[in-house]
């Protein structure tokens, strides 16, 4: 897995490496020493599966200043179309 920087300090896309076989694939999601080594240390607390059931579904655009939480979206079948904006 690699964490990839884009231009906003402190997001990433995540790019894990896929290991296929005749019964399918497996991969890792999360390894808290990449992302700490990518200077991403956190603690994860919560862990939430949305699934949509039409296409283009818009989900909201939400932030939190206390505590402090950030995100980290998983596309596990089609697409999607992150936006994230700086407010800090």
């Amino acid at each position: 897995m690699t964490l990839e920087p884009t231009p906003l300090e402190g997001a990433f896309v995540v790019a894990p490496e896929v290991h296929e076989d005749a019964r399918g694939a497996v991969f890792e999601t999360f390894r808290a020493d990449v992302f700490k080594e990518a200077g991403v240390d956190f603690v994860v607390r919560q862990l939430h599966t949305v699934f949509s059931k039409e296409a283009n579904t818009l989900r909201g655009l939400n932030f939190q200043w206390e505590p402090l939480m950030g995100k980290y979206a998983r596309v596990s079948q089609g697409e999607a179309f992150l936006v994230a904006v700086d407010i800090r």
